[in-house]
């Protein structure tokens, strides 16, 4: 009978196993080396993106970070996000740049009309112009365009019928024949305002309705777009038309063209994203709390993957809903960013 050679094989398992070992410990390493799977250097590694990321105008303490962050969050919730995510090239819109502004004037009927830039400290460059039938708004800087159409005469009710893909349609179509790119946009709903007065508000029922909202939402990988803008949504592009399918206004927030993926980079883990919290590495895009009060702490309840636009491209960031405290004790939501990928 034929002996199994007992040593040889444990020798040959442990062997096995060593290799494993090594491999697990320094697989970073001997990948690089034998350039397997070769781990891409993130771009910005070296880059605070913070500093550039846009503010959003209530808040008075601009630059100032001393705002405590309440250490109270609920861990659990940052357990669903993703382990890693790809980043993507992007170019820059020049929709609204100075140079094309003679184009939009002309684009919406308001050509040779005189006008004067302003400059603002935070709003930046922006112009007006208005023929008393409708007006434009250029924030350059920000990169937002607002245009409305006077309504004359009295507005007809939607009816109970209504098919909203009619009015999705004529707002893609019309915002196409104004050049308006909305290959990084993807369609998010329809809403109904009633008219009372000057204001709209909003209504469930089409039957009590004489506006009709279409908005777009900028999107990468099914998630938001952060260009110019300060809402947590992302970009969008907005607009009301009325029963006969006229346009009233036009809201749009400068979006580019999202190129190809590049490489797949680690996010931050829990404790990272905690400790990057509580070293107030992270900073307030949006708050709902009363104008012109100080912001004294915060404290954070939620996240949420997203994506930011510097220097061509579409960065991982992590968008935070908060619950803040101003100092007159007045609450309301604050919303805020850190930077997601793992340095």
């Amino acid at each position: 009978m034929k002996k199994i050679n007992y040593k040889g094989i444990l020798i040959i398992f442990m062997f096995i196993t060593a290799l494993t070992v090594l491999y697990i410990t320094f697989s970073d390493e001997i990948d690089n080396k034998l350039n397997i799977n070769k781990k891409a250097d993130y771009p910005l590694a070296t880059v605070d993106i913070l500093p550039d990321i846009k503010q959003d105008l209530n808040i008075t303490s601009i630059g100032n970070p001393s705002i405590s962050i309440v250490n109270q969050f609920n861990t659990s919730a940052f357990s669903n996000l993703p382990k890693e995510a790809p980043m993507y090239t992007y170019e820059k819109s020049t929709y609204l740049k100075k140079e094309n502004e003679l184009n939009l004037f002309k684009t919406f009927g308001l050509q040779n009309i005189p006008y004067q830039p302003r400059q603002d400290d935070l709003l930046g460059r922006s112009v007006s112009v208005s023929n008393g039938t409708a007006s434009l708004s250029i924030y350059e800087d920000q990169g937002m365009m607002s245009y409305s159409k006077n309504v004359v005469g009295e507005l007809s009710y939607f009816t109970s019928i209504t098919d909203p893909q009619i009015y999705r349609n004529k707002a893609e179509s019309y915002l196409n024949s104004i050049g308006i790119d909305l290959s990084s946009f993807v369609f998010s709903k329809t809403k109904y305002y009633s008219i009372a007065g000057p204001e709209a508000e909003e209504t469930s029922s089409p039957t009590r309705a004489k506006i009709i909202e279409v908005l777009f939402l900028a999107k990468a990988n099914e998630l938001p777009i952060i260009d110019n803008s300060t809402d947590p949504s992302g970009n969008l592009v907005r607009v009301w038309l009325d029963v006969n399918q006229n346009i009233v206004r036009v809201d749009y927030q400068d979006t580019g063209k999202i190129g190809t993926k590049t490489s797949v980079f680690k996010l931050k883990t829990t404790d990272q994203i905690v400790n990057g919290i509580n070293q107030g590495k992270l900073k307030i895009i949006k708050t709902e709390t009363p104008f012109g009060q100080k912001i004294k702490s915060t404290n954070i309840q939620s996240l949420k993957l997203a994506y930011y636009a510097i220097d061509g491209l579409l960065v991982p960031v992590y968008i935070l809903q908060a619950q803040s405290i101003t100092e007159t004790g007045a609450t309301g939501p604050t919303y805020l960013i850190m930077e997601a990928v793992e340095k």
